[in-house]
């Protein structure tokens, strides 16, 4: 359990009883990831629904890494690589140079000016209400033959580039809702399905972020 970026927010990860290295391949899905700090187990669906349920907790999300395969406008003329996607989250400020998300973003989008630039469009205020594309390929792996999704959604707002290199520095927001339903379509029936690198809990007050990670540990 540690602290990440966002106020009030920590990430839960499970670490493996299991040494760094090679693992036993289960037919159940991978179930551990090796990472620079050691061996993490994943966790899954009942974890998620364990760390809801500890008091503090007013909400927890899983990781849904998503690999796009690529990021365009509505004609596909300018397609571009993107490597991170997250999910939009109301509690954290970022600074819109044109827009605004609301409370919810539904199916619409936020990007940042540094990909509106290179999406072609003039301004950020010429961005607002435009059509771009995310692009995924099934499973994830490019190999000949794969089925892809163009999921589209419509820009609600633009951002100016965060400063700080985290998952927070995403140049594309997007609301969990959508999120999951594009890792859904990636993974569902390989071995990532329903396993989780981490989960982000949200706690209700900040003065008991201390309290909710010794209930969690």
């Amino acid at each position: 359990v540690s602290n990440n970026v966002k106020p009030r927010h920590i990430m839960v990860t499970k670490v493996s009883k299991q040494a760094s290295g090679p693992t036993e391949y289960s037919e159940t899905g991978k179930t551990s990831i090796d990472t620079a700090e050691g061996k993490i187990d994943t966790l899954d669906k009942k974890d998620v629904a364990a760390i809801r349920g500890i008091s503090g907790v007013e909400s927890a999300y899983p990781s849904l890494g998503t690999t796009p395969l690529y990021i365009a406008n509505n004609n596909e003329q300018k397609k571009l690589e993107l490597s991170t996607i997250d999910n939009y989250d109301k509690a954290i400020t970022h600074v819109y140079v044109a827009g605004s998300p609301g409370d919810a973003l539904g199916e619409g989008i936020v990007i940042s000016d540094e990909y509106r630039k290179a999406l072609g469009f003039k301004s950020a205020q010429d961005a607002i209400g435009q059509t771009v594309k995310i692009v995924l390929l099934k499973g994830g792996i490019p190999v000949p033959g794969a089925a892809k999704q163009a999921f589209e959604f419509s820009v609600r707002a633009v951002m100016e580039k965060s400063k700080i290199s985290t998952a927070v520095s995403a140049p594309v927001l997007v609301s969990l809702q959508r999120l999951e339903r594009m890792h859904e379509y990636q993974y569902t029936g390989t071995q990532y399905e329903g396993n989780y690198m981490y989960v982000t809990a949200k706690v209700n007050n900040k003065k008991n972020v201390d309290q909710v990670k010794k209930n969690i540990q």
